[in-house]
Parts: structure tokens; C-alpha cells; sequence
């Protein structure tokens, strides 16, 4: 009796057991199904995590070197409109020097046909040229006054010989000191190419 006793007590505990051994299978397979589910989504979150934070990464490394770019871009283009400039005051001070020689040819001989003639034969060409590149790479304040300089230089009615009066030639040379003054001025107000 004490037995058959000790059996009912474990009657209900039977419920709680470990299933049998041929039983087991498929709750380790589903266990470790389950484990390689968990293991797979944690392999594809720290990949999806990574992929995030290189591709951040990677954006911030274009962008510094999409910053770097512009900032050597404009300073290429910076030193290429100084240098344009630079080439056309030389152009328009060799015109000056070529206008005041055969303006002293003048008024030693007098000859109006032969001081127009003198004129004439001035070439434009070189300080044309980096005019026209000013304007093309420039587009600002810059392009304004070598404009002005360039229209005084060529021009206005002295470099045309349609002037031959002292008054207006001192007042031509006064212009164009003040007009190259501005250039210069607006070309050194620029941003440094260093």
C-alpha cells in the first residue's frame, strides 16, 4: 500500500516530466531553429548597423573631399583671373606707354596725320585677349572696371586721335590712372589664392 501510495503521488508529477527520448527530437530542432533564427537576425541587425555607419562614413569622406575640391577649384580659378588681369594691365600700360610716345612724336613735329597714323598701328590683340578671358572666367566687379579701362584705352576720342587738345589729353591720362587704380583695387580686394 505504501508503493500503490507513493505511485499516486507520482501520477501528476508524470505530466511534468521530460518527455521521452524519441520525443526530444523535434524540441531541440525547434530550439535550435530558433537559436539560428536569433543568430541570423542578429548577423543581418550588425550588418545593416555597419552598412549604416560605413555608408555614413564613406558621405562624410565625399563630402570632405567634395569641399576640398571646390575650395583647390576656386583657388585655381582665383589665380587664373588674377593672372588673366595681371596680362591685360601689362597690355593696356604697353597701349598708355605707345599713346604717350606718339603723343611726344606730335608735339615735336606737329604731323596730326602722322600721330593718327601712330595710333592706328597700336596692337590691340594681347590685352584684347585677356580682356575677353577676364570676362569669360571673371564675371564680376572685375570684368566692370577692366571694361572701362579697356573702352578709355581704346576708345574714347584720344586714343582715336579725334582729340588733340593738352586740356583733354592731361584729363585722358588723369582717367586712365584712376580707371587702372580701380582694376588693381578690385583685384586686390579679391579672396588670397595662398
Amino acid at each position: 500500500m505504501h508503493n500503490q501510495y507513493l505511485l499516486e503521488l507520482t501520477k501528476p508529477l508524470a505530466v511534468f516530466q521530460a518527455p521521452s527520448s524519441t520525443s526530444t527530437a523535434p524540441y531541440i530542432l525547434l530550439g535550435a531553429g530558433i537559436t539560428a533564427v536569433v543568430s541570423i537576425a542578429s548577423i543581418y541587425l550588425k550588418f545593416q548597423l555597419d552598412k549604416r555607419v560605413t555608408k555614413t562614413s564613406n558621405e562624410f569622406e565625399l563630402e570632405k573631399l567634395k569641399i576640398e575640391l571646390s575650395a583647390n577649384q576656386e583657388a585655381a580659378n582665383e589665380k587664373a583671373v588674377r593672372q588673366v588681369y595681371a596680362r591685360f594691365l601689362a597690355g593696356t600700360a604697353d597701349i598708355y606707354s605707345k599713346i604717350t610716345s606718339a603723343r611726344r612724336v606730335r608735339r615735336s613735329n606737329s604731323n596730326d596725320e602722322a600721330y593718327r597714323n601712330q595710333l592706328r598701328q597700336i596692337d590691340p590683340r594681347e590685352p584684347q585677349v585677356a580682356l575677353e578671358e577676364g570676362r569669360i572666367i571673371g564675371k564680376d566687379t572685375s570684368a566692370e572696371a577692366a571694361d572701362a579701362l579697356w573702352h578709355h584705352v581704346r576708345s574714347s576720342s584720344i586714343p582715336q586721335g579725334a582729340e588733340l587738345s593738352s586740356i583733354e589729353w592731361k584729363s585722358w591720362k588723369d582717367k586712365y590712372w584712376v580707371l587702372r587704380k580701380a582694376l588693381i583695387d578690385d583685384l586686390k580686394s579679391r579672396p588670397s589664392t595662398s
